[in-house]
């Protein structure tokens, strides 16, 4: 596998070794950030940085790891890999759903343990009977293929067509978060989920955040 990390802001790293030190340290030169951006750079396939997801990562100056793996189109396929190369992180899962009559389109990104009660999507969207759409709509919308679903996929919902669902315990986990770049399902990036959240506000969809362990009646629309 190949694994690297891509640094967050050289000027935060300063600031802490300044106060450690107790005298400000000078600005780091043009040369010095240009040498730490190429040598994290270096250690990332060639193809992975040509992701569009990746090279918003590296604008937003947000810090990941990454690594390859075999295409894992399941979270069951993917579980091995990211037990092997990033024990610490928690894996996510993907729900790309539309309503009935296809007027909502949904990402639904919530922890692979987290059980997603439609009808809490249902109540919070005012829609009915949400299920999964069309691998062509999919395509159309955020440029991927089943099984290779991601909320790093947003950065390509020019249109603003889906509204993003985040689960709450993502959104609150400590541990960093696993997910697929645009490139596809063989690939693996790491990162918090406060950079997540940056990251899609970013590319302008706020999230709606939903508790999923509410538990409703059989009663309950």
């Amino acid at each position: 596998f190949i694994m690297t990390t891509v640094f967050g802001p050289f000027h935060a790293a300063a600031r802490n070794l300044a106060l450690l030190y107790g005298h400000p340290l000078p600005p780091p030169s043009t040369s010095m950030v240009q040498s730490i951006v190429a040598s994290a750079e270096s250690s990332i396939p060639s193809e992975l940085l040509q992701d569009v997801a990746v090279r918003r990562l590296q604008e937003l100056n947000i810090p990941f790891r990454a690594f390859t793996h075999p295409a894992s189109p399941t979270v069951e396929d993917w579980r091995p890999h990211v037990q092997a190369n990033a024990p610490d992180a928690k894996m996510c899962k993907n729900l790309f759903l539309k309503d009935r009559k296809k007027s909502v389109l949904l990402l639904v990104v919530a922890l692979a343990e987290t059980v997603v009660d439609m009808r809490l999507i249902q109540r919070a969207f005012g829609i009915r009977n949400p299920r999964l759409a069309a691998e062509q709509v999919l395509l159309d919308t955020l440029g991927l293929a089943r099984g290779a679903v991601t909320p790093l996929g947003l950065v390509q919902d020019h249109a603003g067509a889906v509204q993003l669902v985040l689960d709450q315990a993502l959104v609150a986990a400590t541990q960093p978060l696993c997910f697929h770049p645009v490139l596809g399902n063989d690939y693996t990036l790491v990162l918090s989920a406060h950079d997540l959240v940056r990251y899609v506000t970013a590319a302008n969809h706020e999230p709606t955040i939903i508790r999923f362990d509410v538990e409703l009646s059989e009663t309950d629309p």
